[in-house]
């Protein structure tokens, strides 16, 4: 996450977003939601500023993870429906789909996981391919979050 941070936080604008995304990330081991992974894709990968002059807006993240049964992840999304869409937009600056990847891999599911790699596998506008990174949810978060505390200031305003 530090490197991934590091790479995409150049601008006040995408520190706040990366600090929601740790943020959420938080909120996601707090519910016990700590073996997976997750892809990182929209805007916010791209050059947005140079290609569409703006900020982006969010950051597009689906997360496959280990979430247990259904009364369990029932549970686990009842009580905090601010980790799913679109409470994910609203509070972390995340829009945020997420994945078992404890369930049985039949076609539906298989199109799904399809789904989200056609859709970011290449640009919006252009259709220029393109990739997404992917992080592991087990990464150790707090050095990105040390390094977003020590760019407070640059540019001119707070994370």
């Amino acid at each position: 996450m530090l490197t991934f941070c590091q790479r995409f936080g150049g601008t006040a604008e995408r520190r706040r977003i990366l600090t929601g995304l740790l943020e959420l990330r938080e909120a996601l081991r707090t519910l016990g939601i700590v073996e997976g992974y997750q892809w990182l894709d929209g805007s916010f990968v791209e050059d947005v500023e140079f290609l569409q002059g703006r900020p982006p807006n969010d950051i597009d993240v689906v997360t496959f993870a280990v979430l247990g049964d259904e009364a369990s992840q029932r549970e686990k999304f009842g009580a905090n429906p601010e980790v799913l869409n679109p409470g994910s937009k609203t509070r972390f600056k995340v829009d945020h789909y997420i994945l078992a990847t404890d369930c049985m891999l039949d076609e539906a599911y298989a199109r799904r996981i399809g789904y989200w790699h056609s859709m970011w596998s290449h640009q919006r506008e252009t259709m220029r391919l393109k990739g997404f990174v992917s992080v592991n949810l087990a990464s150790n978060d707090e050095e990105a979050l040390v390094w977003l505390g020590a760019q407070i200031g640059h540019e001119g305003g707070a994370i």
